[in-house]
């Protein structure tokens, strides 16, 4: 396969997993507010899990459909690239929510 189409695919999937983000965000904040949940390492692994497949529900068949395979042969291609990526998504979101925190408290200092 030309690089050309592949690469074409890696840019697709880039978007849809940036327009994922923010739609998966949005709705995971509303159950969160809803329900009380606390940021815990627990909560933020159910997070990263949840986005995961819920990206993979949109990627898998997309990567299939662009690359002619079926969508066993697509899971195959992105197993390795989903575990990456779930690490650096938790660690990620761990980091945001410690910056967040702190940056939030140190306004309130400040006032």
């Amino acid at each position: 396969m030309d690089m050309l189409h592949f690469g074409g695919l890696a840019v697709l999937l880039a978007l849809c997993a940036m327009a994922s983000n923010m739609i998966y965000n949005h709705f995971y904040e509303m159950v969160e507010h809803h329900y009380g949940w606390q940021r815990t390492v627990r909560m933020r692994v159910v997070h990263t899990l949840g986005f995961e497949a819920f990206f993979m529900a949109i990627a898998l068949p997309l990567t299939a459909w662009w690359l002619s395979i079926s969508v066993v042969e697509a899971l195959l291609l992105d197993v390795t690239f989903s575990i990456f990526f779930m690490i650096y998504a938790f660690c990620f979101n761990w980091v945001f929510d410690i910056a967040r925190h702190r940056l939030a408290a140190r306004v309130v200092a400040d006032r």
